[in-house]
């Protein structure tokens, strides 16, 4: 862990390892009893030579959100997620709004990976900002036009999920994607 002392806040930053992926790092920022945590992920998929348990990992972020929203009133985590996963439209178990999302849930998984994500995301007390709070439907920026030309188009690796407490939706209003190009 390391902490930092800035003029009148005190950081403090740690990257704790779960299922093999060392995708995670965990931001607090405290500043006049408040404090600010920035739970950042990136679910790694396996390769040869290198196996994740991408289960375990997600049970592991959602496990530093929780222990972050325990805090009380005065905290307020975040986590920005570059999961990897699809879940279309559903929700988290027991979260009564509803979201739009892309049409599919994409290719690269199944549905009980679908089904584990939401679900510890909620047992976490979390909610997709995704589809509720902004009009980004989409948990993954879609093709863009590559700036250098523009006959060409790509995707972009971009944070898929933003995850706030439950009931602390209302204070979001967008969590889209700017490219680097745009000012």
């Amino acid at each position: 862990m390391a902490i930092y002392c800035c003029r009148c806040a005190t950081v403090r930053e740690r990257i704790p390892t779960n299922g093999k992926c060392e995708g995670l790092l965990v931001v607090e920022i405290e500043k006049n009893g408040k404090t600010l945590s920035l739970i950042v992920a990136y679910s790694e998929f396996p390769r040869k030579g290198f196996s994740v348990d991408r289960k375990a990992f997600e049970v592991g972020v959602c496990r530093e959100f929780a222990r972050a929203r325990r805090r009380g009133n005065d905290s307020h985590p975040f986590v920005l997620w570059d999961a990897n996963i699809r879940v279309a439209c559903d929700v988290e178990p027991g979260n009564p709004l509803r979201r739009d999302g892309e049409p599919t849930r994409g290719n690269n998984h199944t549905k009980e990976d679908v089904t584990d994500f939401l679900a510890a995301i909620a047992k976490a007390g979390g909610s997709i900002v995704h589809g509720r709070c902004c009009p980004w439907n989409y948990t993954f920026n879609p093709v863009v036009p590559d700036p250098e030309d523009e006959s060409r188009g790509r995707g972009r690796s971009v944070v898929d999920y933003v995850i706030t407490g439950r009931g602390d939706e209302g204070n979001i209003f967008d969590a889209g994607v700017l490219g680097r190009h745009q000012k």
